[in-house]
């Protein structure tokens, strides 16, 4: 089993590793994800949206995501498919993730990730299937995006709708900054947690689970 998953990780992996050259030949370099995630009331989840235009940010889609995850060797690594739709968008997307030690001793994901044709999601997901020998876990979510700046760093904020989570369902606020690895992480950490402050007010603090966590404790408290 575990040759069968070491060769299903070096597929997804090489199809990422295409992409990895292909931003090096431009110039650009690996990157991390410096995100947080934050739990919201549903008079934020409403609130927010203009909240963020009056901030500068522009609204950029709104989708139905369908996240499928591949199984791993290392439980802490996580390779994923993401099936997004919209009223103007539909595509997969495949991601894989891995923690990376920054210099400060901290931590944070380090992502890559590249649109692929939907027959190519759909026989990876029919592999990872077989190869666990159940159902893959699986969820759902609505996903608002807006995209801003914070003191010059490019922004990714997003609003959810998470299902399927058992008691950890419900909305979210995700901003996330990528970082060039290499690069000081720590005006993205401030500036993020600054926007939060600004958001949300004072003294609340990060979701530490990812929703692959929650997906995962949901499951076993059934």
């Amino acid at each position: 089993m575990s040759i069968a998953l070491k060769l299903l990780e070096f597929l997804v992996k090489g199809k990422l590793l295409k992409l990895g050259r292909q931003s090096c030949s431009d110039g650009r370099k690996a990157q991390l994800e410096v995100e947080r995630k934050f739990c919201l009331s549903d008079d934020e989840y409403e609130s927010l949206p203009e909240k963020l235009g009056s901030l500068g940010f522009t609204a950029a889609a709104a989708v139905e995501m369908t996240d499928t995850f591949l199984p791993t060797i290392d439980d802490k690594e996580m390779m994923r498919v993401r099936v997004e739709k919209g009223c103007c968008v539909s595509h997969v997307t495949l991601t894989a993730k891995s923690w990376f030690t920054t210099p400060d001793g901290g931590r944070e994901r380090q992502e890559a990730e590249r649109q692929i044709a939907a027959a190519v999601g759909q026989a990876l997901v029919l592999a990872g299937r077989l190869l666990a020998g159940s159902a893959l876990l699986s969820l759902s979510k609505y996903r608002q995006m807006f995209v801003g700046k914070l003191s010059g760093l490019a922004c990714v904020v997003s609003i959810d709708q998470a299902r399927e989570l058992g008691q950890y369902s419900g909305c979210y606020l995700e901003v996330e900054i990528l970082v060039p690895i290499g690069a000081d992480v720590t005006p993205a950490r401030e500036q993020i947690a600054a926007f939060a402050r600004e958001l949300l007010g004072d003294g609340r603090e990060p979701v530490q689970l990812s929703y692959r966590e929650m997906l995962k404790l949901s499951l076993q408290e059934q």
